[in-house]
């Protein structure tokens, strides 16, 4: 009976593992993609492999305004995005809970020293790789839920997504 309920449990972690990596695949290759400028940051970490550390150019925008808007005692929030025709997104406000228009979308955020963030802050990729990825001007966002998102990916000034160099075997 013991390995019978083992079993059983052991198939439904399994079940819901593969359920949120299905969900998760769905919103990665979501069209609904929003592009989200860059700031300059450092690239790699020798005790990480290659990866670039992420600062989104929305943190610096109007986050005074933003933190004072939110309150001392809030740490976290949505903001309102103004997604544009090429879908690059611009911070408009803090969300408030009014109707959105329909070039408006959300994006979770927290606070840090007074300071708005987004999530992730870091971007890992493979190594010897970061030639590639130091043209990312851009983090390629799929938004879904109520200010849920996923980092998809960096695309360099022309919105186009970058991919890793393949080396092709002789």
């Amino acid at each position: 009976m013991a390995k019978q309920l083992i079993v059983f449990f052991a198939f439904v972690i399994m079940g819901i593992l593969g359920a949120n990596i299905w969900s998760m695949e769905k919103i990665r290759r979501s069209d609904d993609v929003v592009f989200v400028k860059l700031r300059p940051a450092d690239p790699r970490s020798l005790m990480q492999g290659d990866y670039m550390r992420l600062r989104y150019d929305v943190e610096a925008k109007k986050s005074d305004e933003i933190v004072k808007d939110l309150g001392e005692e809030k740490k976290r929030g949505l903001l309102v995005l103004k997604i544009a025709d090429n879908r690059v997104a611009t911070v408009e406000r803090l969300y408030q809970g009014e109707e959105l228009a329909d070039d408006e979308r959300l994006i979770s955020f927290y606070t840090r020293y007074r300071s708005v963030r987004l999530k992730p802050e870091s971007y890992f990729f493979q190594e010897k790789q970061g030639s590639v990825y130091q043209r990312g001007k851009y983090a390629v966002f799929a938004l879904y839920g109520e200010g849920d998102h996923l980092l998809v990916g960096l695309a360099d000034k022309d919105l186009k997504v970058l991919k890793a160099e393949t080396k092709e075997k002789e």
